[in-house]
This record gives structure tokens, C-alpha cells and sequence, in this order.
């Protein structure tokens, strides 16, 4: 049983993510309304729990979106990523 909240979707988008103030890419794999999974080779070096800043084109809405997120699992292959919500 999928345990998950949202339906997943296939993409393959070119992602660039922050870790501590250092800039990372990635692909952006699935996507769902809550989160995604990005392939990245740094999964080793990375936590659950941290915060990262998201950064892509979006080619279906044609503009840059930036999201803030929080890496919720780890997995040899990369990162699954939880959105944050928006406060305001």
C-alpha cells in the first residue's frame, strides 16, 4: 500500500539546489503537490531534517521557481524532499 498523501508524477528536470550556502545539481526524477525525488551523487553527504533551497525552470509554466524544502529520506541515488509551506 502507498502510503503516500499526493499522486506522484515522472519528469526529468535539471534542478539546482543550496546546502549551506554551496550550490548543487540534480535532476528532479518524480514530483508530487507535497515533494520530489532528485538524483544526486551528494545523497552520501546529506541528512534528513536539513533545509535546501530549490531552484528550476519550469518549462510547463515557462518561468523560475525557486521552493524551500526540507530532505525528508535519503537513498543511494539521491534525496526525497519534502515542500515547505508558505507561511505568508
Amino acid at each position: 500500500m502507498d502510503r503516500r498523501q499526493h499522486p506522484r508524477f515522472a519528469c526529468f528536470e535539471e534542478v539546482n539546489f543550496v546546502v549551506h550556502d554551496v550550490t548543487h545539481s540534480g535532476i528532479m526524477l518524480n514530483f508530487s503537490k507535497g515533494g520530489f525525488f532528485i538524483m544526486t551523487s551528494l545523497s552520501p553527504s546529506l541528512d534528513p531534517g536539513q533545509s535546501i533551497g530549490l531552484n528550476y525552470y519550469s518549462r510547463t509554466s515557462q518561468s523560475r521557481i525557486h521552493l524551500d524544502c526540507t530532505i525528508i529520506r535519503k537513498e543511494t541515488t539521491g534525496i526525497g524532499v519534502m515542500i515547505q509551506p508558505d507561511l505568508n
